[in-house]
């Protein structure tokens, strides 16, 4: 049981860091501003069940058409790295995100993806995937966006007692985290490249 669990902790922290609920909320604050609380409500009950579609289907077909472009984990490993890195790393030094003003699709893009399941998610889902098989990487994503839903669905209330520039300072340290286990990839990839080369 403790192994299981240890193994889920291994998925679900990872995931967490990707997708940074801290910094989620300032963002769907913000693409949200616009409306009201029930608007922004439904909104958010839009763009979770389309987040957790997309991750799951990507979790599960990912690994094959991988395979069937031949693909080699360490190869995925290092550009995975290197993509969680980039991405960390434009995050940090971008002053912000384009703003979206179609209510009908705000749940869906922007915040569905990329702003909630986007490259990073992507990307180390499927590491998760090849390292701990596609149930916890999946219930992980899904213990994600529950907790995801849960700020975003209690954003009034949020909004009272932590400002948003607070928020977006937790955001970066995450990003940190991201960049932090992005090179970690590379690094694995390259020993196993070195340790078994083709």
């Amino acid at each position: 049981m403790l192994t299981i669990l240890h193994a889920f902790a291994l998925c679900f922290i990872p995931l967490f860091v990707a997708v940074d609920p801290l910094g989620a909320l300032p963002l769907f604050v913000t693409v949200t501003a616009h409306l009201d609380a029930r608007k922004r409500r439904r909104v958010a009950l839009q763009a979770l069940p389309t987040a957790l579609a997309i991750g799951v289907v990507f979790f599960l077909v990912g690994g094959p058409l991988l395979h069937f472009l031949k693909i080699h984990p360490s190869d995925l490993e290092i550009a995975g790295g290197a993509l969680l890195f980039a991405y960390a790393m434009l995050d940090l030094v971008m002053a912000g995100r384009p703003a979206f003003n179609e209510e009908s699709s705000l749940g869906i893009v922007p915040l569905a993806t990329p702003i909630i399941v986007g490259p990073a998610v992507l990307t180390m889902g499927l590491v998760l995937v090849d390292s701990y098989g596609k149930a916890l990487a999946i219930t992980a994503l899904v213990a994600n966006l529950v907790l995801l839903g849960a700020l975003l669905l209690s954003v009034q209330t949020i909004l009272r007692f932590i400002p948003i520039n607070s928020m977006k300072a937790m955001s970066k340290v995450a990003d940190l985290l991201l960049a932090a286990i992005g090179v970690g990839f590379i690094r694995q990839g390259i020993i196993a490249i070195i340790a078994h080369p083709q």
